[in-house]
């Protein structure tokens, strides 16, 4: 039996023009940016040649803008699913039904993907156009769909998370994208200059004890990576074209030419990176299950 508050909210949100005018406005968006790509990919070809990597960098230019879309979307979707309902006095209504608390966040959280999942099958014909050109296949498009999902569920139970912890949408989705850059900005900012800092040690004083401790920062740091959606993505687009961004990316970070990475680890970060983000959207969603609270009316009627 379909939830009711997902059926609720599909039958309400796909009936509003604004659905559709948003996915418009997405399509012709991604078109026009592709357009532009394509025709500077066809202005350096008049001088270098076409080969299969302008393809390949015309694909990781769309996954990585389409990434980022979702992302937002997914942000001002979920954040404001609970707390939009309490701004409007309707979520005692909800939650004096027969509904437990966890089937109405599911049901807010799986309405709000479902308008993620819509951009994203949308935007496949996009992909389409880099297929044409050759180096991309099917399931290189297929994929980075599926990873592009994972990263938006994730996303959606943090914010699903402070919609419900919170009174007001404005503040549900500042301390999502405060959360969200964490795990992806702050966090990868933090590992690379952790890996550089132990680095700079190692060559400043080149302690033997201190190059093997240095190694286990190394070691850990590449386990730390799988955690990071930026990492993730970039190590998904090395597996599916060939590339070594990501290796080499950890790699120079450390300047300290000691410790050699394994490309079998790095290469399979992007699956890593998708249990974290429905272990997170678990984690998250089961939280806001639980600090889900009815509307407290402070005014005393006689």
């Amino acid at each position: 039996m379909i939830n009711p508050v997902l059926k609720r909210e599909l039958s309400v949100s796909l009936r509003s023009p604004r659905t559709f005018i948003a996915l418009c406005v997405y399509v012709i968006l991604m078109t026009v940016i592709t357009a532009v790509a394509i025709f500077i990919m066809k202005s350096n070809i008049l001088y270098s040649g076409f080969t299969p990597s302008s393809a390949t960098n015309l694909y990781v230019f769309m996954g990585v803008f389409q990434l980022g879309i979702v992302m937002i979307f997914t942000t001002a979707f979920a954040g404001t699913a609970i707390s939009g309902e309490r701004e409007r006095q309707t979520l005692d209504v909800m939650l004096v039904t027969k509904m437990s608390t966890l089937s109405i966040v599911l049901g807010k959280l799986t309405a709000s993907l479902s308008m993620v999942c819509l951009i994203i099958v949308v935007s496949l014909p996009v992909f389409g156009i880099a297929m044409y050109f050759g180096g991309v296949g099917l399931f290189d498009v297929f994929a980075l769909a599926f990873f592009t999902l994972s990263a938006a569920v994730m996303v959606g139970g943090i914010a699903i998370f402070f919609s419900s912890l919170l009174k007001r949408n404005v503040t549900s989705i500042i301390l999502t994208y405060i959360a969200v850059g964490f795990l992806t900005i702050g966090h990868a900012v933090l590992l690379l200059a952790g890996n550089y800092i132990a680095s700079v040690t190692v060559l400043a004083n080149g302690s033997d004890a201190l190059a093997d401790r240095a190694s286990n920062i190394f070691a850990i740091s590449d386990v730390l990576l799988s955690f990071n959606v930026v990492f993730g993505l970039v190590s998904l687009f090395d597996t599916l074209i060939g590339s070594f961004s990501l290796q080499n990316i950890a790699y120079y970070s450390t300047i300290y030419t000691g410790y050699l990475r394994e490309n079998s680890f790095t290469s399979m970060v992007w699956a890593f990176n998708i249990i974290f983000n429905l272990i997170v959207a678990a984690v998250f969603t089961l939280l806001a299950s639980v600090v889900i609270k009815p509307v407290k009316n402070s005014r005393k009627y006689r």
